[in-house]
């Protein structure tokens, strides 16, 4: 795994339930990240956890699959994605103007305090660092945080 350790596929969630695990395989995630490699990391993360995970590289490509569906259980969206002025924020200024219900994780490779802010101030409910140790933190990595968010 890219970021620091491989999932688990047998977590199955907060409750522990084979209920839980039905649920996931209902959750379809939609993943917004123009490197290859992260998007691998982040598909295998989740779908290691019984996730369905549509993978996405670009604003344009979001646009496509936002508008014709199905709607996700939740948005993973890279911050900086190379797309001049489409990067993650204008996809979740763009989710945000017309749904203000799907949960959104930002991630990033940089680890800066400004990132989550910045994150949080858009109305991202959470962010996630892909750096080594954060990204598949027990409490706070990628997996615990979407299990967080998808079970309140």
């Amino acid at each position: 795994m890219l970021f620091g350790g491989r999932a688990k596929a047998t977590q199955v969630g907060p409750s522990g339930s084979a209920s839980s695990a039905e649920a996931r395989r209902d959750a379809l995630i939609m993943a917004v990240d123009d490197d290859a490699t992260s998007r691998a990391a982040i598909i295998e993360t989740l779908e290691a956890c019984g996730y369905r995970v549509r993978a996405l590289s670009n604003y344009t490509d979001w646009d496509a699959a936002w508008q014709s569906g199905p709607a996700p259980a939740l948005v993973v969206l890279d911050i900086m994605l190379s797309e001049p002025r489409r990067g993650g924020y204008e996809i979740l200024r763009a989710l945000r103007r017309g749904d203000s219900h799907t949960p959104v994780i930002m991630v990033s490779s940089r680890n800066t305090p400004s990132d989550a802010a910045f994150a949080k101030a858009n109305f991202a409910n959470a962010f996630v660092s892909k750096v080594q140790g954060e990204f598949d933190h027990p409490e706070r990595g990628l997996v615990a945080t979407v299990n967080r968010l998808l079970s309140s």
